[in-house]
């Protein structure tokens, strides 16, 4: 093979090698800047959930309060019909 036959050759497997090198490093670009959007995606989505729970747990304790308030009300409430229940059958007794 002359010698300008191998030149031609090895500059045409040099821009081939040019072309994957550039390949390569854009990909590895692309894969390092891909990484980066998951991992603060995935911090984004980890502090998310962490506040979602906290506001579930702070509406539970409420809710847990207003069940307890409301069903203290209702016993209080209960005592004062037997307490009105009763003065009247007082009054109503001591009126004859």
């Amino acid at each position: 093979m002359p010698v300008v036959c191998v030149v031609i050759v090895l500059k045409a497997t040099y821009r081939i090698l040019d072309s994957i090198v550039d390949v390569v490093v854009k990909s590895h670009c692309t894969c390092s800047r891909l990484q980066g959007e998951i991992s603060d995606t995935k911090s984004r989505w980890e502090s998310d959930v962490a506040e979602r729970s906290r506001e579930n747990v702070a509406r539970d304790v409420e809710l847990n309060t207003l069940h307890d308030a409301d069903a203290k009300l209702r016993a209080e409430l209960t005592q004062r019909k037997h307490d009105i229940d009763r003065f009247v059958v007082f009054f109503g007794t001591c009126g004859h």
